[in-house]
């Protein structure tokens, strides 16, 4: 099921607010980029393509955020 921009938007603000707890458990860059693209991909994967590209801009902007490039590679098992 698709989600819409409302919902879109609340699971990017829960995202976001969930980066401080994540960045504390997980102490490794890789693990903390692992487990955020997994935060990513359940948001995604329910994105319609008039608002993929949208949701990946907040997603990058999340990222920047936090002192993480949106170009760095995510080193994920799978």
């Amino acid at each position: 099921m698709l989600l819409t921009r409302a919902q879109i938007q609340e699971k990017l603000d829960a995202l976001s607010a969930a980066m401080s707890r994540m960045i504390k458990e997980h102490e490794d860059r890789g693990d903390l980029l692992c487990a955020f693209a997994g935060q990513a991909d359940e948001i995604t994967d329910h994105v319609g393509e008039a608002d993929d590209v949208w949701a990946n801009q907040k997603l990058d902007a999340l990222l920047k955020a936090y002192g993480f490039s949106p170009e760095d590679e995510i080193p994920c098992d799978g």
